[in-house]
This record gives structure tokens, C-alpha cells and sequence, in this order.
């Protein structure tokens, strides 16, 4: 078998697209903030702005969905002060607002932490489970970032062959990933 120390540490980070898989959370997170539609769109739409032109200061590895939700805890604050100046009174539950926002993002750093921790073992247990042929290309494409052309080459196959089987292969390691969490 060959050894996976950092599949997840290596794989490519898409910081858009991990924005984008948070959005139903994000929405339901603000909404459950505000109690208004119309805030919570506002509110989202600013937390994505801010998030995307700060994501080269977030850190890949670190938890994405703490980072966007403490900057939507923070906007949610903000339009809550702006509410508060435009009607001229203080929006009730204020103080209560501020020990909810801390505590769901609190739990939802150490859920997502947990998530991580327990997909990682998976995939590693589903990995070891691959023929070894399969486990070298995977390692070969993924970890070592090789080309189709240099992979075809090598095993002997065409770049349509190479791009089959690596499909092939990710979707077997989904199901099995799948059926190992839903299991543990």
C-alpha cells in the first residue's frame, strides 16, 4: 500500500468554491440572526463581498466556515446598530444576540473541525482499500500533480483511458467515503 500522509493538505484549494458550498448554511446562519429576508440577503451579500476581497488572508487548512461566519457575525452586529440609529431605539435582544452569534459560531468551528478529522479518516480508509494500481495513479495525478500525458505514458493507457479511470476511481472513493461516515 502506498502511504497518504497529507491527501487533504495537498489537494487544491478553491477558495471560491468553497465560499459558494457555504452559502445555504451562511443564509440560514444570518437569517436565523435577523428574522428578515431582506436583511439576511443584504447581509450575505456583503459577508461574500468582504470574504472575497480578504481571502488571501485566509489560511488554507484552517476552518472556512468559522472564518465567514464570524464575518457575518460581525456584519449582522453592524446592521443591527444601523437599525437600531434609524428607528432611534435599541433592537431588543441585543445583548442576547451577541452570546447566540458567539456560541453558533463556537459550535459550528468544532462540528466542522470534527467533519474534517472524520472525512480525512475516511478517505484514507477508503484510499487503502484501492488496488494498488489504482492507489498509484491516484497518488501519481493527485498528490504528485502529474499530468494525463505523463500518466499515460507510464501506465500504458491513452489520456481518455487515464481521465476514465481516474473518474472512476474518485467516484468510488465518494461512495465508499459516504458509506464509511454514514456508518461510523
Amino acid at each position: 500500500m502506498i502511504p497518504f500522509p497529507a491527501v487533504i493538505e495537498t489537494t487544491a484549494f478553491s477558495f471560491e468554491a468553497e465560499l459558494e458550498s457555504l452559502q445555504p448554511d451562511l443564509r440560514y446562519f444570518v437569517l436565523s440572526l435577523t428574522a428578515s429576508r431582506h436583511a439576511a440577503d443584504e447581509i450575505v451579500q456583503d459577508t461574500n463581498a468582504i470574504a472575497l476581497s480578504k481571502s488571501e488572508v485566509f489560511q488554507p487548512g484552517t476552518n472556512l466556515k468559522a472564518w465567514v461566519f464570524q464575518i457575518a457575525s460581525n456584519q449582522t452586529k453592524r446592521w443591527r446598530r444601523e437599525e437600531s440609529r434609524r428607528n432611534g431605539r435599541e433592537i431588543a435582544g441585543d445583548q442576547l444576540f451577541g452570546n447566540l452569534a458567539a456560541n453558533v459560531t463556537e459550535e459550528e468551528t468544532a462540528l466542522s473541525e470534527q467533519k474534517f478529522v472524520d472525512e480525512q479518516a475516511a478517505l484514507q480508509s477508503c484510499i487503502g482499500k484501492l488496488r494498488p494500481k489504482h492507489q498509484e495513479l491516484i497518488c501519481a495525478r493527485y498528490l504528485q500533480n502529474r499530468e494525463l500525458s505523463d500518466l499515460s505514458s507510464e501506465f500504458g493507457l491513452t489520456n481518455n483511458a487515464i481521465a476514465q479511470k481516474l473518474f472512476r476511481i474518485r467516484k468510488r472513493l465518494a461512495s465508499c467515503i459516504a458509506e464509511t461516515l454514514k456508518t461510523a
